[in-house]
This record gives C-alpha cells, sequence and structure tokens, in this order.
C-alpha cells in the first residue's frame, strides 16, 4: 500500500481536484486515507448519505460546494456518489468546482466499485486502482482470524489473493474451522468462485488434471515443465520476467482444454476461463468488458487466463483473418496490446480449432511464448491415453493389450479414445460383468472417428500448422502423422 500513498500524494501535490479510487473496500479505503492525509497534516472529512457523514449537506451537489467554499488544505472521501456522475447536474457542479479545489489545494475522492468514468469528466478526475490485499497482508489477516498450521496459512492465504479485505477475512474465517487443509482451501476458492460470478465475463474453474493425466503431448509436456519452473518468484529474483502464455491450435478432442487445466495445476495457480460470447453479448459494452475481464485477471494474478476457442471469440474476422467488425477490431486491439504490455503474473492460455479465421495479430511473436499443434495422437501416444482413462475409472491397464488397440484406433482424438473406454465400460456394467479385451475392441470397432469426416480440413490444418506451429508431440509422433497425411483414411 506504501506505492498507493505515494500515488496518491502526488496526485494531491499536482493539484488534481477530483481522484476516483476503485474499489469495494470502504474501511480499506478509509484507513489508507488516514494514514496518507495524517502523513500530508491535512484533515481529512467523510461525505456519505449515512451514519459517516461528518458535512452538514445531505444533497451531493450541496456537500461538494460546502467542501469547495472552505479554505487552506483538505480531502473529502465521498462514498455514495455513483448513478449522480452520469447526471448532468452533478457533472456541471464538478466541473464547475475544479478551478477553486485546484486552487485551495483541496482534493475531492471518490470511492466506486465501477472505474468507467464520464468523458466529460476525464479531464479533471483521476481514476485509481486500489489493489486487493498481497501475499503478506493475507497472511497477517489469517493470523487474526485464530490458530491455524503455518502450512495451512500458506495455502489459504495464497488462494485469497485478489479478494476484497472483508472478503477474504470471511473466507480465511471458513478456512480456519476446516477438518483438514484440502477443505479449508476449497472454502477460500467457493468464496472466490462467488465472486467471480457476479455479473463478469470470468469464471473460475476447478483443475486437478496433472501431467500424468495426459498422454501423449511429450514436447508440449516438456516445454510446460521448464515454463513452471519460470513462473515463480525464485525466476524473477533471477531476472526472468514472467512467461506471456501459449497458443494451442489443433484438431478437435486432441487435449487442448486439458492442457489449460493441467498448465494451472503444475505452476500451482488458480484457473480463470474467459467467456468471450458474454464479452461481447453481455449488458455492459464489449470493450468495458474486455476492459474489466483483464483487470480481474491481474488483480487475482499470478494466475492462468484460459481463453477457449479464441476463434470465436474474435468471429469478426473473415476467411483470412482480417477482423471485418469495429467492435471486434477494436478489442482485439486492446487484448492484443494488454499481452504485449502487461506486467502481472497472468500466463495466457488460448486455444483455437479453426486456424484460418485466427487474426494475424495474435500469431505475431512476442504475444504468446509459444504456439503449440495439437494433432491426432500417433500409436504409441493412443496407447499412453487408453492407458490413462483406464487408471482413470479404476481399472489395471496391463490386464488388456493395448498395443493392438493403438494400431485398431488410428485417426482417434483423444477425446474418442476416452469414448472408447467409457463406451466398453458401460457394455460391460449393463451386462454385470467385469471389461474384458472383447469390451474395448467392439467399442473402437463401433465408433466413426471425426477424420473420416473431416479429413481434408485436418490434413489442411497440418499443413497450415506445419511451419508456424511446433509440435506438442514427439518427433516420431510427427513424422507418423505427416505420413498419414499422404494416405487415405482406413476403409
Amino acid at each position: 500500500m506504501d506505492s498507493l500513498i505515494d500515488e496518491l500524494r502526488q496526485l494531491w501535490s499536482a493539484g488534481w481536484p477530483y481522484v476516483q479510487l476503485h474499489s469495494v473496500d470502504e474501511e480499506r479505503v478509509l484507513r489508507l486515507l488516514r494514514e496518507a492525509t495524517d502523513a500530508w497534516a491535512v484533515p481529512l472529512q467523510v461525505w456519505s448519505r449515512g451514519a459517516r457523514n461528518e458535512l452538514a449537506a445531505t444533497d451531493p451537489q450541496r456537500a461538494l460546494r460546502q467542501f469547495a467554499e472552505g479554505h487552506g488544505s483538505a480531502v473529502l472521501l465521498v462514498l455514495d456518489l455513483h448513478d449522480e456522475l452520469e447526471q448532468a447536474p452533478t457533472q456541471r457542479a464538478l466541473l464547475d468546482l475544479a478551478a477553486r479545489l485546484e486552487r485551495e489545494r483541496r482534493m475531492v475522492v471518490f470511492l466506486r466499485a465501477s472505474r468507467e468514468l464520464p468523458a466529460v469528466l476525464r479531464e479533471v478526475v483521476v481514476t485509481v486502482d486500489v489493489p486487493p490485499p498481497d501475499l503478506r497482508a493475507l497472511r497477517a489477516l489469517a493470523e487474526r482470524v485464530g490458530p491455524m498450521t503455518d502450512e495451512r496459512k500458506r495455502r489459504v492465504a495464497g488462494a485469497a489473493l485478489g479478494l476484497s479485505e472483508p472478503h477474504a477475512l470471511r473466507a480465511l474465517r471458513a478456512a480456519q474451522d476446516a477438518p483438514d487443509d484440502e477443505q479449508a482451501l476449497s472454502r477460500v476458492l467457493r468464496e472466490k468462485r462467488r465472486r467471480m460470478g457476479e455479473g463478469g465475463s470470468l469464471e473460475l474453474i476447478d483443475g486437478s488434471f496433472t501431467l500424468s493425466d495426459v498422454g501423449g503431448l511429450h514436447s508440449l509436456k516438456r516445454w510446460l515443465r521448464e515454463r513452471a519452473e519460470a513462473f515463480g518468484d525464485r525466476a524473477r529474483d533471477y531476472g526472468l520476467p514472467p512467461p506471456r502464455g501459449v497458443l494451442l491450435l489443433g484438431v478437435q478432442g486432441c487435449g487442448k482444454s486439458m492442457s489449460a487445466k493441467v498448465i494451472a495445476h503444475e505452476f500451482g495457480v488458480p484457473l480463470l476461463r474467459l467467456d468471450l460470447s458474454s464479452v461481447f453479448g453481455g449488458e455492459a459494452a464489449p470493450e468495458a468488458a474486455m476492459r474489466r475481464a483483464l483487470r480481474t485477471a491481474e488483480r487475482f494474478a499470478p494466475v492462468v487466463l484460459w481463453i477457449d476457442e479464441i476463434e470465436k471469440g474474435f468471429a469478426g474476422a473473415d476467411s483470412e483473418g482480417q477482423v471485418v467488425s469495429t467492435t471486434s477490431a477494436r478489442i482485439l486491439g486492446s487484448f492484443v496490446t494488454w499481452m504485449q504490455e502487461k506486467k502481472a503474473p497472468v500466463f495466457v492460455v488460448a486455444t483455437a480449432n479453426e486456424v484460418r479465421s485466427l487474426p494475424p495479430e495474435l500469431l505475431r511473436r512476442g504475444r504468446f511464448d509459444e504456439i503449440f499443434f495439437l494433432d491426432l495422437p500417433d500409436p504409441a501416444a493412443r496407447v499412453d491415453i487408453l492407458r490413462v482413462h483406464l487408471r482413470r475409472h479404476g481399472r489395471n491397464a496391463q490386464d488388456f493389450e493395448l498395443e493392438p488397440l493403438g494400431q485398431l484406433t488410428a485417426h482417434f482424438s483423444g477425446a474418442e479414445l476416452e469414448q472408447v473406454v467409457l463406451t466398453a465400460l458401460l457394455r460391460a456394467f449393463t451386462e454385470q460383468r467385469e471389461l474384458t479385451q472383447a469390451d474395448l475392441v467392439r467399442a473402437a470397432s463401433d465408433l466413426v472417428p471425426l477424420y473420416r469426416t473431416y479429413e481434408e480440413r485436418i490434413k489442411a490444418l497440418r499443413a497450415w500448422s506445419r511451419h508456424r506451429a511446433r509440435p506438442a508431440g514427439s518427433t516420431e509422433s510427427v513424422a507418423e502423422l505427416l505420413l498419414a497425411t499422404q494416405r487415405p483414411v482406413d476403409a
């Protein structure tokens, strides 16, 4: 908070008549301003529509005039001026009083949950974001709520990053009497999820997948292990900037969404999913909704920000990837600028199925650390994926002959291989017996892979990616798949 107090001091010294503090935390802001004004040796007054009001006037415009007519330096914190800022009489009053306030070194501070400001006021009002409590402050809060082990304090304080002080305090109280650390963590994340669900475009995703849950994709997994090491404080101390993100292109059902969940788990940070359809189709203007989502992601950092099927989100692009919608173009422009300039540790994972619709701005070097192509798995990867799904459903993979199944399932995606296991399990369950090799063979034989319908499209996707993206699988996998593009589909 020292940097915020210093920023406010600079604004006061510069003579700004109005400062808008973007926060929902009244108590914390009041403490902050009391500390700041005590240091500046200037009085602080508060106006509100309730018991906190220290001025004679109850009408906001009269209160502003009463404060402006005073003499000598002072600061006024206004707590309940929300919709009035959109109204012409209030805007006129603020503009009329600005010169006198500046001359007398008197500053009015508005506390607002919304950051948006009418254009007419931007010449006299500066907006400052009040960051949520940092890790040190959250650990101090955890000390206040009651006895917890050091390990639990560490975990729940980290999980509460991004929450306002009152919300964090409630979450930490709930965590304090949890029977074990996992449930304590779950209670904090539940509060976080509740805050995320309040009208925004972001969703906090449960991601418990690990690298061992992913079959194949050896090159991508190796790359992720390296980046996970570079995402922490030790890498910052070494002088490395936070990794920017990764773009995952490829065939449907080949692990792009699961990879996003794995990345968050390996990095040890929360996973936020940005819903671009709600950005474009929500109640707020799309540009404002996008800015709000990106600011929220930065507030909750360190975090992984997952944008699924990003090409559909920027659906204003034509077949050459040129954005033709004016709104889409503006939002894309603000997004790529944010990607280029962001300082907060927000690792962006964008996924795409249809690369021809991707705007070229997204593919330029510097936006993402790497672009990976996730293709249909080769025979070895198919065996690996079958093994993962059998284990996930409580079966010992060593009880089955998976190599023949790997050959039988040529051109199957990872999602289709999972469906083979589920279909075989369902058949065995309905017949009230244990799963057999024959069940798996029959399920694989009955399933028609997507490749048979979209062979040409998948081949075109491979050709496009050959010199534009890094293969997510092993080199052997890539060689096999390139050969497969020259072969007809199995009859």
